[in-house]
């Protein structure tokens, strides 16, 4: 039985996200260029960063943000990587596989106790990558999220019914929808905030990206053709600002089962 969010075809699409989305971040911001909103340094924060360990297939959340903090990139912004791990046998392991130095710091603690350092410009590039086994341990706390600046991208994974979680009762399936609704109200009007969704997936996996606008229809074209070559079933990508009803029902579709949904 695959362990969950470590299936052979589901683990390459969301490393191939946030390598892609981590590297778009570092690479624009290292431009200098004055189109850019954001500015450096860049503060990347793993919320669930695991024990570091990398497959076979595409690594581990940690070796993708380091690669990127260790670029000539990165080091031009002055990248700094923040790696949470709340269980103490997983961050030990972490412990062993990342070496904490001046730019990495790790923390063995609940993510839902981690604020954003105090004192960063609201133009400030910051990265979060938030990775649950499933949508019901989300770690993201609405005072969090509020605290974000301007220009903070992030990649958040939805396993809407990763170890059949589904099956819990409606009323408790309910702060999922809060979840997602405090990423819509919360987004800056410069940014768009991209849902993809890998179809027919019994453990129904999906994946929200917040990137500027200026860059949402390159990223919605690469993560679904990419997310096709890699998933069976294919991928299914969709923008907030450009289908917002669709959106919206395709998280009812994940939240909710087909009984609930008149199926």
């Amino acid at each position: 039985m695959p362990v969950v969010g470590k299936s052979q075809e589901r683990t390459p699409f969301k490393h191939f996200l946030l390598d892609a989305m981590v590297g778009k971040v570092s690479g624009s911001l290292a431009t200098g260029s004055p189109k850019m909103v954001a500015v450096p340094p860049l503060l990347c924060v793993d919320l669930c960063a695991g024990n570091g360990v990398d497959d076979d297939i595409s690594g581990s959340s940690p070796s993708i943000f380091q690669k990127h903090c260790m670029h000539p990139c990165g080091r031009r912004n002055k990248a700094t990587l923040t790696l949470i791990e709340r269980d103490p046998a997983n961050y030990d392991k972490l412990a062993q596989n990342v070496e904490a130095n001046d730019w990495t710091t790790l923390i063995n603690g609940d993510a839902r106790e981690y604020s954003l350092p105090v004192g960063l410009s609201s133009k400030q590039a910051v990265f979060i990558h938030c990775d649950p086994n499933n949508v019901h341990e989300t770690p993201l706390t609405e005072a969090f999220v509020k605290s974000w600046t301007k220009c903070t991208t992030y990649l958040v994974t939805l396993g809407c019914n990763a170890g059949g979680v589904k099956r819990l009762p409606l009323e408790h399936r309910r702060p999922w929808f809060e979840y997602v609704s405090m990423l819509q109200v919360n987004l800056p009007s410069h940014h768009d905030l991209i849902l993809f969704r890998l179809i027919r997936d019994a453990s129904q996996w999906a994946y929200a990206m917040n990137s500027p606008k200026a860059w949402s229809n390159q990223l919605l074209r690469c993560g679904v053709s990419k997310g096709n070559e890699i998933w069976p079933n294919g991928v299914e990508g969709i923008s907030w600002r450009g289908e917002r009803n669709k959106f919206n029902e395709t998280v009812h579709q994940l939240f909710c089962t087909k009984k609930e949904l008149g199926e």
